[in-house]
């Protein structure tokens, strides 16, 4: 009970949503949402609770509702903090890539977030402006984003992303390979992926796709193992 009294005082809610928030930290989606329904259920009608639940709805891929749950909680104090990130991933789930890059935008320059969180939303926002096709956006935001994190891992992944939008594979390993003097991380699978299914290497992509589809990864992710089974011509298939 202590810690939910401290959660609580964190986020300046009360107890019963401090209490999904620990559910949610533990990654305990579907008791956060069972919960937070039993809570909304018993009268509880703020903003905070319908930008909560949206933000579980969205992390489970119900954008649809999800959407509906953020259209009653868009006045929600935690707009500004990771439940607007969730908004905008849903919004990017309806190819809604301009709305959802304009919301990363206002987060990243009056949201309540730490530091870290900035580069995440420069990354996810890079990502929304892939979606619309805006790739001169992308790379003028890039070039922000490194500006301000030159050594930061994420950075080199943006930018190897959009040289394989325009085809650059050669550009793209160079990329790839500044991120991997810095630090080990799943998306560099994830990309070196993407480049050997472009050279036609394919069981080789599958091979790093079989490894990181494990982990919690992106539709695009998703779509990417599978195109890279079949070329591969896996039985699993």
């Amino acid at each position: 009970m202590f810690l939910f009294a401290l959660l609580s005082w964190i986020f300046a809610v009360n107890p019963e949503l401090a209490s999904v928030d620990y559910l949610m930290q533990r990654k305990l989606y579907l008791h956060a949402f069972q919960k937070l329904n039993t809570i909304i259920d018993s009268g509880y009608d703020e903003d905070d609770a319908y930008a909560l639940r949206a933000s579980i709805l969205t992390v489970r891929g119900k954008y649809s509702e999800a959407l509906d749950d953020y259209e009653y909680g868009l006045n929600a104090e935690r707009i500004w903090h990771r439940e607007g990130e969730a908004y905008a991933n849903t919004l990017r789930g309806f190819w809604r890539c301009e709305e959802a890059s304009e919301l990363r935008e206002t987060i990243r320059r009056f949201g309540d977030l730490r530091k870290p969180a900035s580069l995440r939303l420069y990354s996810a926002q890079i990502e929304d402006l892939r979606y619309c096709g805006d790739l001169d956006s992308a790379w003028t935001l890039q070039t922000e984003m490194e500006g301000l994190f030159p050594r930061a891992v994420l950075s080199h992944f943006a930018s190897a992303e959009l040289f394989l939008d325009q085809g650059d594979i050669d550009s793209a390993y160079r990329e790839l390979w500044l991120s991997q003097l810095k630090y080990q991380h799943i998306g560099w699978k994830d990309i070196a992926a993407r480049i050997a299914l472009m050279e036609g290497r394919y069981e080789e992509a599958f091979q790093l796709m079989l490894y990181i589809n494990i982990q919690r990864v992106s539709d695009a992710s998703l779509i990417r193992f599978m195109i890279s089974a079949i070329l591969a011509n896996d039985p699993v298939m």
